[in-house]
């Protein structure tokens, strides 16, 4: 009777570190309110998750957070050509925002650095097109939103869309005359 009780308690005890073993290979995720999670399986992306708590197999899954939060920045300052050729210098306030996590985690590990480079490249790009530093504030206005059209059609492919776009000044870079300002 006192092997078999033995053997029992051995039993029990290769139970109980068998279930310790199970329950660690598992952990529990924390999606908040504003972010969403990209969940992998075996290293494949499977699906995108929303505000809630998940438990996933450690070994197996991983779950990367993105915030989906408008981020602000503000670009002071960038230099580029009119459309008449014309040095001028544009500071420009935006926000940028996560529209889908699974392209935006797909196209870019490091969602942010890789957008707030290209945003001045694009700023650039169509301020030489569009904009004239002696344009009115209603051409500034049209211009404005071409610049918005641009940025758009640029970053919504990646995931990410670009909003509360201002053209905050404007000048002139030889004269460093202010040409125009606060033009929403």
């Amino acid at each position: 009777m006192e092997d078999f009780l033995g053997s029992l308690g051995f039993l029990a005890m290769i139970a109980v570190i068998i279930g310790f073993r199970l329950r660690s290979s598992y952990r529990r995720v924390i999606v908040l309110d504003y972010q969403q999670g990209v969940k992998f399986k075996n290293g494949i992306i499977s699906e995108v998750l929303a505000a809630g708590i998940y438990k996933i197999h450690a070994k197996r899954d991983r779950i990367e957070i993105v915030d989906m939060r408008p981020q602000p920045f503000l670009f002071e300052a960038v230099s580029c050509l009119d459309a008449l050729k014309h040095a001028v210098v544009i500071s420009v306030t935006a926000e940028v925002v996560v529209e889908d996590a699974k392209k935006a985690f797909a196209n870019t590990r490091e969602q942010s650095d890789d957008i707030v480079a290209r945003i001045p490249q694009v700023i650039r790009e169509v301020t030489a097109r569009t904009i004239v530093q002696e344009s009115s504030e209603a051409e500034l206005a049209q211009q404005k939103q071409s610049l918005i059209e641009e940025l758009q059609k640029t970053f919504s492919p990646m995931g990410f869309a670009v909003t509360n776009l201002e053209l905050t000044e404007l000048w002139a870079e030889p004269t460093g005359g202010k040409l125009a300002a606060g033009i929403a």
